[in-house]
Order: structure tokens, then C-alpha cells, then sequence
């Protein structure tokens, strides 16, 4: 009588191995984009509530227009509108009416002339 051994090959093993190599490069480009676009639009996002602020404050009287910003002053208003200091990543920067924020390695800007956002 003839004994069977339990198991796998060795070969079987490694084509199961190499399958499993591929999903997985698969898996962590997609997941990798996805985190890269979720930077984007996060950094977007907080620009956009940035912009809005400094429309407030112009509706307010605190500012008359966009030519009386400078700063210091937006620098105020990112603080009266998220209610925190900006982090080390975090910059935020005027000039020829272009408000400048970058986080998380991403940068947009927004004309405050032509009204439009733009990635950096």
C-alpha cells in the first residue's frame, strides 16, 4: 500500500504567492491614489473655507476689499475661522491678490481678481 503525503507543492505555493504579489501591488497603487486625491481635495476644501472667511470679513467691515488684505491679517482670519494656529505644513501666504495655502505637501491658490483656484 502506497502513502499519500498531505500538503502542497512547491510550485503551487508559489504561483498562489506571485497571484497574491500582483492583487496586492494592485491594491496599493489604487490605495495610494486615492490618499494623494484625498490631499487634493481636503487642501481645496480648507482653501475654499479660507476664501470665505475673507469674503465675511469684507461683508463685516472688517476689510474693505481684497487690496486691504495682507498677511497678518489673513493669517487672523485662518484662526478666527478654523479656531487653530496653522500647523508645520501648513503655510499660508498673500500676494498680487493671490491667496497661497499649502498642506499636506499639496498647494492651491485662488486669483482673488479672476475668482478661480488653481493647483500648484
Amino acid at each position: 500500500m502506497k502513502k499519500f503525503k498531505k500538503g502542497f507543492t512547491l510550485t503551487e505555493l508559489i504561483v498562489v504567492f506571485s497571484i497574491m504579489g500582483i492583487l496586492g501591488t494592485a491594491m496599493f497603487a489604487g490605495y495610494y491614489s486615492y490618499v494623494d486625491k484625498s490631499k487634493e481635495k481636503l487642501t481645496e476644501y480648507e482653501l475654499t473655507q479660507i476664501v470665505r472667511a475673507v469674503d465675511l470679513a469684507i461683508l463685516e467691515g472688517e476689510l474693505s476689499d481684497y487690496t486691504d488684505l495682507t498677511e497678518a491679517k489673513l493669517e487672523e482670519i485662518y484662526k478666527g475661522a478654523f479656531d487653530v494656529e496653522l500647523t508645520d505644513d501648513q503655510a499660508l501666504a498673500y500676494g498680487n491678490n493671490i491667496i497661497s495655502f499649502t498642506s499636506r505637501g499639496v498647494t492651491y491658490q485662488y486669483d482673488c481678481v479672476n475668482n478661480n483656484y488653481a493647483k500648484r
